[in-house]
């Protein structure tokens, strides 16, 4: 849900997001003074005979803090050139005024057609004759409904009136008037009345967005102007109304938001729409989201003439001022912020993520393809007149390569996250980072490129959703790895390998390298990250292991002893941190790690013990109904009710509740199901 963008400073509104990191340091305009002096790579280059080119700056560069006289000295038609990370390298690089004759040294001819701009575009209707089974699987899929108009036919949430959820001591209300839904929040008086446009996801919640209709705030204000993710959602396995999670970053009680206080300001047009909307991929490229994305993941170099863009595509939909070539960074992120904000039910080619998300513009190809025979086959990056991409070839630079595919789901399933002592993230939709962090992204031993390059494509099928649960069985998840691995076909390698039976859960491929420590909205789901069970950063660390997972009930010696008796001694840990991470080394791994200070790691905790009925952990288990994180008492109050086939709302606990609303019902439910004798009960309070 959440995206790269709210960790970043929006320009020109002066607003922060919830990690409040600043733009890199790199970030730069350079200007060109001339036909070709220019300060990054390949204009006024030098090549010192590495292969490593060096800047000859000749130009200066320019920034916000630059005196008047050096940005007067811009004035006229120069070329001028902006990236996020500055510098030579940079893989994104928009330039006003034209892209340089010497730029193009290095780039594939410009294609004369264009996949790029809103007009390139056909939308998903025009694929439904001639591909109709994908239309069909995509109309099912959770990527087609992550962002729709709030109709009749999608709308999920009880809007009926008399729905409704008490939190942190206020109530919302959900109901409908002059054919609109609203959203009312109310407390102290306060009363808050929005006004709900669009809906957000299909598969486990359903989010909404809108505007303010009725509250304190003055007519100016955000809430009003712009659309924005609302405080509550709807929990479609349970039927009702809960506050939304990662719409910010997740805190501890009293620390998140408080939407009866002050509502959370999440412009869902200028963050959210860059993935959870199909739009072109020149706007995508011009957004200061899709720019960070692009700088990071894209396969090939680019130069983006986007004045020349921005005259043909949006003349009209910028103020003239932004239309000026711009003096200062400042100014560039100014017109790229006016690009993100475009409102995507205007702007956008589909609600949602549509065919030509991958396959980019495809009008040219829908017009003139027949059902017997295609035409003008989509390309798999970007290609324009306005557009320079640095590439061997034509096919290296926009054909079906594994480096495009790759990007093409990168562009979305990518960003930052909170993360693991191995630098995996702890929640979902960054897969492809994740990825490129595991063995099978590696170097050769001679550094000369990878084993071999993955994509996404091999495991998933980008036409079907994966829906509430992975449906591959585990064999066929393990042929997938054995296409490569092909010495584990044999049953006495295997075994010999895992040191379990083969089929047994302790010999499936992805349980011991893909572990599920992702949290995904109310299941943990596989990391993207192929590592080994060895791993010492998360043994060290007391972070969840393969290993411990499955055999949440074995000591930590036991673990380490097992694993260098397979694997051999090399396999050394820090004693210091294995000490001062498992302090009581007799104990289940489990129960430490329901302890752990690390969030992520108690959720891990709390979804392994559920799930495997460990009854023997329920008294630990139900502690954790009192976490301090939401979304962990949310994921214990729906794994103990599976396992145990009772509802805690009987009891009348919510795991949205305050400490103190929840500590009676806690102490009930402790009663009622807690199967622990004195001695276990003591050593549980000692130890928490």
């Amino acid at each position: 849900m959440i995206s790269d963008r709210n960790k970043q400073r929006t320009a020109g509104d002066g607003s922060k997001g919830s990690g409040n990191k600043a733009f890199p340091v790199g970030l730069v305009v350079v200007a060109v003074l001339g036909a070709v002096a220019f300060g990054v790579t390949r204009m006024g280059e030098r090549d010192d005979g590495s292969g490593a080119v060096a800047v000859s700056p000749v130009a200066p560069a320019i920034t916000p803090d630059s005196p008047p006289a050096a940005v007067a000295e811009l004035a006229g038609d120069a070329p001028r050139v902006f990236s996020l990370t500055g510098g030579a390298n940079a893989k994104g690089k928009l330039w006003w005024n034209g892209v340089p004759e010497a730029m193009r040294r290095h780039a594939v001819e410009p294609s004369e057609s264009s996949n790029i701009a809103r007009k390139d575009y056909a939308g998903a209707e025009s694929c439904r004759e001639c591909h109709p089974g994908n239309y069909e699987s995509w109309s099912h899929h959770s990527h087609r409904w992550m962002n729709a108009m709030a109709t009749d036919e999608i709308v999920m949430g009880d809007f009926s009136g008399e729905a409704f959820i008490d939190y942190l001591g206020g109530r919302a209300s959900f109901y409908e008037e002059n054919g609109r839904r609203r959203m009312k929040l109310e407390r102290d008086e306060v009363v808050r009345v929005f006004d709900i446009n669009r809906t957000i996801g299909s598969r486990f919640t359903q989010y909404y967005v809108g505007k303010l209709l009725e509250g304190p705030e003055t007519q100016s204000h955000v809430l009003r102007q712009l659309e924005h993710v609302l405080p509550f959602g709807w929990w479609i396995d349970k039927q009702e109304w809960i506050p939304v999670v990662h719409v910010g970053e997740e805190l501890p009680d009293g620390q998140r938001n408080d939407p009866f206080a002050r509502p959370n300001e999440f412009y869902y047009d200028g963050r959210c729409s860059a993935c959870h909307t199909t739009k072109p991929i020149g706007d995508w490229m011009m957004g200061i989201g899709g720019l960070q994305r692009f700088e990071k993941s894209s396969p090939h170099p680019v130069s983006f003439d986007v004045s020349a863009y921005l005259k043909e595509n949006h003349g009209k939909n910028l103020p003239a001022a932004l239309m000026k070539p711009p003096a200062s960074s400042q100014d560039f992120l100014r017109v790229m912020s006016a690009i993100e904000r475009l409102p995507a039910v205007e702007h956008a080619v589909n609600l949602g993520i549509s065919c030509e998300a991958c396959h980019h513009g495809a009008r040219e190809h829908a017009e003139t393809s027949t059902k017997e025979q295609g035409a003008a086959l989509p390309s798999f990056f970007p290609e324009s007149p306005h557009l320079l991409v640095e590439a061997g070839s034509a096919k290296e630079a926009t054909g079906r390569t594994r480096e495009n595919l790759n990007w093409t789901c990168v562009r979305c399933h990518s960003g930052e996250r909170p993360y693991y002592a191995a630098g995996m993230a702890t929640w979902n939709s960054t897969e492809f980072s994740d990825a490129v962090k595991g063995h099978c992204y590696q170097l050769k031993p001679d550094g000369s490129g990878p084993q071999r390059i993955l994509t996404c494509v091999d495991c998933h099928n980008p036409h079907e959703g994966i829906g509430a649960k992975w449906k591959p069985e585990p064999k066929d998840d393990d042929a997938r790895c054995l296409d490569c691995h092909a010495q584990f076909k044999q049953e006495t390698v295997l075994t010999s390998h895992t040191h379990h039976p083969a089929g047994n859960e302790g010999s499936r491929c992805m349980n011991c390298h893909m572990p599920k420590i992702n949290e995904g909205m109310q299941d943990m789901v596989r990391t993207h990250t192929i590592f080994n069970p060895t791993e010492p950063r998360m043994i060290e660390a007391n972070q969840p292991n393969a290993c411990n997972i499955c055999h949440l009930d074995k000591p930590i010696d036991w673990t380490l002893g097992h694993l260098r008796e397979w694997y051999g001694d090399q396999h050394v840990y820090d004693e210091e941190k294995i000490a001062a991470g498992y302090p009581f080394r007799d104990e289940a791994v489990g129960l430490g790690w329901l302890r752990n200070p690390h969030e992520p790691t108690r959720l891990v905790a709390i979804e392994a013990l559920a799930v495997s009925k460990s009854e023997w952990a329920l008294p630990f288990l139900l502690h954790m109904l009192d976490d301090p994180f939401l979304l962990n008492r949310q994921f214990t109050q729906r794994r103990v009710e599976e396992m145990l086939g009772v509802n805690l709302r009987d009891y009348g606990y919510r795991f949205y509740m305050t400490p103190e609303e929840r500590a009676k019902p806690i102490g009930a439910i402790k009663t009622a199901l807690a199967k622990a004798g004195p001695e276990e009960s003591r050593d549980s309070e000692a130890r928490q």
